[in-house]
């Protein structure tokens, strides 16, 4: 459905993407996972065909991006509608691009906003609407042509908790009908629980790419996270044990996590670091994130 082949995209003379390469295929969600900057946002605009490639090539369904727009639907990090507009004049503005008749349009949008669980004032101009608000918009637009695939960029950002949940929903049923989702996002928990595959992105790189459950067999086999009582230097434990560390939690990863456990509560201990809790869990993507963003760095 996506083919995406050793993209290369320099902006203002600097290389923001390095031989990315990627595939999307029927009923497949994928996600780009990385930090801010990592390039996520410019590849997708390469996809979508606002930008164009330096080097490299991009076909959704065997068509150049910009030949395929009504194949597709982009929801853009920010911005995406007219301001100015209200939301009824957004709806119709952009379903005259795919020749859709505005009524038809409207019906859609609502359908969409009723299974969110949202009510938008349509009539209202969107430059007063919330964020969240515009998010919710720009995603109900970006479905109403029925598109066979889904470009969403950081799509839940702004959402209220319940609302991306029912998102979810409708993406994973999205999915179940043949159709691909592509979304970037900086939620590693989104990214485990919502991707079929998972592609890493450092630096306009793909530094990792597979399921969640391949990402995870790159690391040992166990983790023991610890949470300390006290305000202590965990980054620098952790660089001196090789822990990672997330606030006053630090795990370890390590084969036989049961084997461990006493040798990493002594080395603590005799550090002066005193333990709320200990508990021996499976390693988890944000453990595999924080390792190779972290190994890529200091290399």
């Amino acid at each position: 459905m996506l083919v995406v082949d050793n993209l290369w995209k320099s902006l203002s003379g600097i290389e923001v993407l390095k031989g990315i390469s990627l595939k999307v295929g029927e009923g497949e969600a994928v996600s780009l996972l990385g930090p801010n900057g990592s390039g996520k946002s410019t590849l997708l605009k390469v996809i979508t065909g606002i930008y164009l490639p330096t080097k490299g090539r991009v076909e959704i369904e065997g068509k150049d991006p910009r030949e395929a727009r009504e194949l597709f639907g982009y929801v853009p990090q920010e911005g995406g509608l007219r301001e100015e507009l209200s939301g009824r004049q957004n709806v119709c503005f952009f379903s005259e691009l795919y020749s859709i008749p505005c009524s038809k349009a409207l019906r859609v949008v609502k359908e969409t906003l009723e299974e969110l669980g949202i009510s938008l004032p349509l009539k209202d101009p969107v430059e007063k609407y919330s964020g969240g608000m515009k998010k919710a918009l720009t995603l109900t637009i970006a479905m109403v042509h029925d598109p066979r695939l889904l470009i969403l960029d950081e799509p839940t950002v702004a959402l209220d908790p319940s609302v991306r949940r029912d998102f979810w929903r409708l993406v994973n049923e999205y999915k179940e009908e043949g159709k691909g989702v592509l979304f970037a996002t900086h939620y590693v928990e989104e990214a485990e629980r919502y991707s079929d595959r998972v592609y890493i992105i450092y630096k306009g790189k793909v530094v990792a790419e597979g399921s969640p459950e391949e990402l995870r067999r790159l690391l040992p086999r166990g983790a023991i996270e610890v949470e300390v009582e006290e305000e202590i230097d965990t980054r620098k434990l952790c660089e001196e044990m090789g822990c990672i560390a997330k606030g006053k939690r630090v795990r370890f990863l390590v084969e036989s996590p049961d084997e461990r456990v006493p040798t990493v509560v002594n080395e603590l201990y005799s550090r002066g670091i005193k333990l709320k809790s200990l508990e021996v869990k499976k390693p988890s993507l944000e453990d595999v994130f924080i390792k190779l963003v972290g190994e890529v760095h200091e290399g």
